[in-house]
């Protein structure tokens, strides 16, 4: 403030913090027709530390639990385990994901990298499941009279079937005759 000026001029470094954040999700975000036994994940974009001494570049796995990686349906928890290795979370439901449903998964500021810096703000994202086939037609109709000896009998589904699970021997798709008994 009386004019005086400095000497020299004085300088330092530092080092900036990255947060960490999410580079992608499985399924990603708005994902539909997705598998009832899909596990949820999320990989990370987590800068290495310059600091040779320091231990950057992955996920502090001890910050991702079932508090700081959730998945809900309609606000309902879904029960599941967390696992991290390197800059990938897992979720993995502990029962099949309900068909037709919409998800939403949530990782919250607690996920921290391996230096404490956690996500600047929480990661949501949105996915839905798939729905399960369903016959939409038949031939002959239920309850159909007079149907020919030799006539083909087709289930038309909802949606391309994996053929090798309605034959032998799976047998998803068999006929009975009179009394229960099997016609080949």
């Amino acid at each position: 403030l009386v004019g005086n000026v400095m000497v020299q001029n004085y300088s330092w470094n530092f080092e900036a913090v990255v947060a960490p954040s999410v580079a992608s999700t499985n399924p990603a975000t708005g994902a539909t027709g997705v598998a009832f036994n899909q596990a949820i994940s999320a990989t990370f974009l987590v800068l290495p530390t310059q600091d040779p001494d320091a231990t950057g570049g992955a996920l502090n796995c001890s910050t991702l639990t079932s508090s700081t990686f959730t998945v809900t349906a309609a606000g309902v928890p879904v029960a599941g385990t967390v696992t991290c290795s390197g800059g990938t979370a897992t979720f993995t439901p502990t029962a099949l994901l309900a068909p037709g449903t919409t998800y939403t998964a949530t990782l919250t500021t607690g996920v921290q990298d391996a230096a404490g810096t956690g996500l600047p703000s929480a990661y949501v994202w949105t996915f839905t499941t798939d729905t399960p086939p369903v016959v939409i037609a038949t031939l002959p109709s239920s309850g159909a009279t007079g149907v020919l000896l030799n006539q083909s009998i087709t289930v038309t589904f909802s949606k391309t079937m994996n053929c090798v699970t309605l034959s032998s021997p799976a047998r998803a798709f068999t006929v009975t005759g009179p009394g229960g008994a099997s016609v080949t």
